[in-house]
């Protein structure tokens, strides 16, 4: 073999492992891009389930305040001269 030989393959294997090191981040990438998406959705549906319950609240809080609101109008006013 001559040295060009011999320097054309140490070339080739270091492209090889090169290539298979890029591969495997790649593939390690992906692998925390999913898991941050899984996570994410489970964040997600968490919030969705708390935005419900106060909204609800804030529903049962509105109806209270309207029957108390009805209950003020309905008495005669303190302020008002006879």
């Amino acid at each position: 073999m001559s040295v060009e030989n011999s320097y054309e393959m140490i070339m080739q294997a270091g492209f090889a492992a090169f290539a298979i090191i890029l591969l495997a981040i790649i593939f390690w990438l992906i692998k925390q891009l999913i898991r941050l998406q899984r996570d994410t959705n489970e964040v997600l549906s968490q919030n969705n389930v708390i935005n419900k319950s106060i909204c609800n609240s804030q529903i049962k809080m509105i109806s209270t305040l309207d029957s108390l609101y009805d209950k003020v109008i309905s008495r005669p006013c303190i302020a008002k001269r006879e």
